[in-house]
């Protein structure tokens, strides 16, 4: 398992350190723009915005693999 995971994070490291800057810079200046309560509003929308960006990694391997399949029905 470890083997894999060296793997994987070797390959999409460039995109996730572009990503995680990103978040990074729009969270700390929606910070600064809100107090209290409203940080946890904050906190949702990082969440949202990380599973966003699984998903959409997440969702070029699924199109892949559907495009695929289309092929093959074509052929049929």
């Amino acid at each position: 398992m470890k083997g894999k995971e060296m793997k994987k994070s070797h390959k999409s490291e460039g995109s996730e350190k572009k990503t995680a800057s990103w978040l990074l810079a729009s969270v700390s200046g929606i910070k600064i723009g809100f107090l209290g309560k409203q940080r946890i509003l904050v906190g949702i929308m990082f969440l949202f915005l990380v599973s966003v960006s699984i998903n959409l990694k997440f969702n070029r391997a699924l199109s892949v693999t559907q495009a695929v399949k289309s092929l093959k029905v074509f052929r049929i």
